[in-house]
């Protein structure tokens, strides 16, 4: 991830415990300034500071996620907004080189909706850690969002898919959404 410019990271999350700990990971990381706010007049307030990323929380005490995000996008929309940003979480592992996204052949990571998923492509695009698409897995079309169970349903699909080999390295992703935390595991296929 280096010779890219600073990724400017503004991060708005009420939790103070939870900002807190997302901005120390991230600012770990050189090549990313970043910003915490814990209400939305503030993070409106350094909006002209032009970040290229915005976490957002959508508990906040001053006005309602949705309506921030509108506004976001209606005064910003080239702007790479994540919701709950586990992605942080992997994008230090990727810097620290615990994870190597051109080793994966499975990525298997839950998410809620089809539409994070965009989200988490065009941030992990922009950062130089992405895992291309085609090596994506999920059961979310035929299971639904069934939350952290996610991962075994998937992991039985794969299982049976005639795709896998084995020596293949499969990545799982399960973010907790209601403490914010995401666990990893990389495993390998064998035969």
């Amino acid at each position: 991830m280096k010779d890219q410019k600073t990724l400017k990271v503004f991060i708005l999350e009420d939790d103070v415990w939870y900002g807190s700990m997302l901005q120390h990971h991230l600012s770990l990381n050189p090549d990313y300034e970043v910003k915490r706010f814990e209400n939305s007049k503030a993070f409106f307030a350094c909006l002209h500071e032009q970040p290229d990323v915005v976490t957002l929380d959508y508990s906040l005490p001053d006005m309602d996620g949705t309506e921030v995000l509108k506004k976001i996008k209606a005064n910003k929309p080239e702007l790479k907004i994540i919701i709950r940003a586990w992605i942080g979480a992997y994008l230090e592992k990727v810097d620290s080189r615990r994870i190597d996204p051109g080793a994966v052949d499975w990525l298997l990571c839950h998410y809620s909706a089809r539409s994070l998923r965009q989200e988490i492509v065009t941030l992990m695009q922009a950062t130089g850690a992405m895992i291309p698409e085609e090596k994506w897995f999920t059961t979310l079309p035929t299971t639904g969002n069934v939350g952290s169970a996610s991962i075994f349903l998937m992991l039985d699909a794969l299982a049976k898919n005639d795709a896998v080999r084995s020596g293949d390295q499969v990545l799982c992703i399960v973010p907790e959404s209601g403490r914010a935390m995401v666990g990893f595991m990389m495993l390998e296929v064998v035969a």
